[in-house]
């Protein structure tokens, strides 16, 4: 693979890469150490991930600067002294800008002598590893700045994770903790020793916790409850305050109110065990349903039970119809969802548990 390095322009220098590697799959790469010869892949999807980022980060910051200007605008009495800050602010970050492209364009001649360097040892019978010998500095370099340019994705990573989660009520630490107590999940990030090493040599502390929270949370939503609980249902009274429709009293609704005229059958949100199937005060008939690492699902008036306690159910499995049983007012399903004995508006968890990455 060869490239012209003219240009200081860091988009360009991307848009040589992403050009010279192949349309589908990854070009392996042969990174000869003291320890061996690891194998790495690169593959356009890579470079796209990395600019689309990229443009999500420039939309946010454009974002926040209208934001300033609005409020410069509007503080007439300290227009001289934000200003000065934001003056400040934009120097710093044109230096921190200079940089960056400065060491794009150092990471893009390394990446093209290392990857031109293993096609041709990877073009004979018997790989050379003298002729890739010499590129050890210049790839340990490489790798060094790709780190540290994945190093604020990941932080921008889990900060939009935090702000969907947010939306929730729900506190990140306590998915994770959540997620890290669990004895039926592993590490969500695994590695052989090779691995390891490399971790251990290109990635700082800092960025190998995000990254691990980063994964955390990923299991978190893969074990949510994703499922409408009845089929074309129509919510008929949101989560939060609301007056009592039989007290009058303004209290807090912990689930939403959903009625179907379609199909009065009620499903499980998710699989998970029954911890409770039976009759319970103003719930009426009721079920509980634990799906782990701290999510239950809750189903209320219902007319019947179709489900025991302790029996596992799979997503969509009946557990019931819709009823009035209980203090209700009339036929209809209330739905709630727990975290770690909280309740959580269902709708948002519902969009977090949808949203995947």
């Amino acid at each position: 693979m060869t490239m012209s390095h003219n240009s200081h322009d860091a988009g360009i220098w991307l848009a040589d890469i992403h050009k010279q590697l192949p349309e589908e799959g990854s070009v392996q790469l042969l990174i000869p150490s003291e320890t061996g010869v690891s194998h790495v892949w690169v593959g356009r999807q890579d470079i796209d991930r990395y600019q689309q980022v990229q443009a999500q980060k420039v939309r946010r910051q454009r974002r926040i600067y209208t934001l300033i200007s609005a409020s410069l605008l509007a503080i007439a009495l300290t227009v001289f002294g934000q200003s000065l800050q934001l003056n400040q602010r934009n120097s710093s970050l044109g230096v921190r800008l200079t940089q960056t492209q400065d060491q794009l364009q150092q990471l893009s001649q390394s990446a093209d002598q290392v990857i031109a360097a293993a096609q041709t040892a990877g073009a004979n019978s018997t790989p050379d590893l003298s002729s890739v010998a010499g590129f050890i500095e210049t790839q340990d370099e490489a790798f060094s700045l790709y780190a540290e340019f994945t190093r604020p994705l990941a932080a921008l990573h889990l900060e939009s994770l935090g702000e969907e989660f947010e939306n929730t009520g729900i506190d990140l630490p306590d998915i994770i903790t959540s997620v890290a107590s669990e004895p039926r999940i592993g590490s969500p990030i695994g590695a052989d020793d090779g691995v390891s090493a490399v971790i251990n040599r290109y990635v700082t502390q800092d960025a190998a916790e995000r990254l691990e929270q980063i994964a955390q949370l990923n299991v978190f939503r893969a074990n949510l409850p994703d499922l409408e609980p009845m089929v074309a249902a129509r919510m008929t009274s949101g989560f939060g305050m609301r007056k009592h429709p039989i007290t009058g009293q303004v209290v807090p609704h912990r689930g939403i109110d959903m009625v179907s005229d379609e199909d009065r059958t009620v499903l499980a949100a998710g699989a998970g065990q029954v911890t409770f199937a039976g009759r319970r005060g103003r719930y009426g008939n009721f079920v509980v349903v634990d799906h782990g690492l701290g999510v239950e699902t809750r189903y209320a008036h219902l007319q019947r039970i179709d489900v025991a306690e302790g029996e596992f159910v799979e997503k969509g499995q009946a557990l019931g119809v819709m009823g009035d049983t209980g203090r209700t007012t009339g036929l209809h399903l209330h739905y709630e969802v727990r975290f770690a004995g909280q309740h959580v508006d269902p709708r948002s968890m519902l969009e977090v548990a949808r949203n995947v990455q």
